[in-house]
């Protein structure tokens, strides 16, 4: 990393501390402390196999979304799951989702870009599609204005116009010289030959949403999972003393889901303890009450993260310089695909 982001990550980690700071300097300091001292830690003994269980259930999804490339053993995309859970927790954009493509496509031989669609478009689909049903049963829970509920109706179409043209595209069967019957034949040569191989590679990835009884499977399969995350967020309440009902719990595991997958700064500190903090607030607990109750979650899913990670590690046979050498090398990957995307619009546009 150059120095200009080394500078960006060091603003945006102080920006995240002063978000902290603002928080304790606006809250009962008593009643956080009171909050920590008599909270019950047996309940997270709990929460942790929750967390696991909800992990297993997420590789048990992702070995049917990659069957059509490959058999997948559940043990090492458990594994992987793992490993990425606790990246994605320390280094922002999704570096850990990176990572588990790196791994099962190098160590099974399926193609990366098959992989790359399986997991940041057919995963993602089932999320979105799981999430929205999850997010208006709870709305309909609450009784919340028809603002809101039409602002969830908007998602639901917006991830069912999704999974329809993601349907339609894992539907396409390329047949022999198909790069030379279609407006890709406009293409320089070496776009092209970019264009034909990974294509037909990306749609393997999609190949899930073709079979209406798998699909079922992995959506309950999503469902579960997520679920599965709920209850452990259920569990942190009673951990440190808080009346949240499973609705609660849903809207917390949604926003702290959102804030992990999509931070941009290291271990979303900062961000983490002011979106959950807010919106505890927003449904009802104090302000000490919310704001130990992030801090304590915050640290506890790092240290899941951690135990779970450096445990599949092992297991995996990966040291931390491989991590390092594997995301990078997703990086990469990522950014020669997104600069090689440009090149052939352009070519396209001339």
């Amino acid at each position: 990393m150059n120095r200009r982001g080394w500078q960006i990550i060091t603003i945006q980690m102080l920006a995240g501390i002063a978000i902290i700071v603002t928080l304790f300097l606006t809250v009962d300091l008593d009643e956080v402390g009171r909050v920590f001292t008599e909270a019950e830690y047996f309940w997270v003994l709990l929460a942790f196999p929750l967390f696991i269980a909800a992990n297993l259930v997420g590789a048990y999804r992702s070995q049917l979304s990659l069957e059509r490339m490959g058999k997948v053993p559940i043990e090492p995309l458990f594994d992987t799951y793992l490993v990425a859970f606790m990246t994605n927790s320390l280094i922002p954009l999704r570096v850990g989702d990176l990572l588990r493509i790196q791994v099962i496509s190098r160590r099974y031989g399926l193609p990366v870009p098959g992989v790359t669609s399986a997991v940041f478009i057919t995963e993602t689909l089932f999320d979105g599609a799981a999430f929205t049903l999850l997010f208006l049963w709870t709305l309909a829970v609450f009784g919340v204005p028809g603002v809101l509920l039409s602002l969830a109706w908007t998602l639901s179409g917006m991830i069912l116009i999704g999974v329809i043209i993601a349907v339609v595209f894992a539907r396409v069967e390329l047949q022999p010289g198909w790069i030379e019957n279609s407006w890709v034949n406009w293409l320089p040569h070496r776009a092209k030959q970019l264009v034909d191989r990974l294509v037909p590679e990306a749609l393997k990835g999609l190949a899930l949403l073709t079979n209406w009884r798998l699909s079922v499977r992995a959506f309950l399969l999503t469902l579960l999972g997520w679920a599965l995350q709920a209850v452990m967020y259920w569990s942190f309440g009673r951990a440190f003393g808080l009346e949240m009902n499973l609705a609660d719990s849903i809207l917390v595991m949604m926003a702290a889901s959102f804030i992990v997958s999509a931070h941009f700064i290291p271990t979303s500190i900062g961000i983490y303890e002011g979106g959950i903090t807010g919106l505890l607030v927003v449904l009802g607990m104090s302000g000490g009450e919310a704001l130990a109750y992030s801090v304590g979650t915050h640290i506890l899913m790092i240290t899941f993260g951690l135990v779970g990670g450096i445990s599949a590690m092992y297991r995996l046979r990966l040291s931390l310089n491989d991590l390092v050498i594997l995301g990078q090398q997703g990086v990469e990957e990522a950014e020669e695909l997104l600069v090689e995307e440009r090149e052939s619009e352009e070519a396209a546009a001339l």
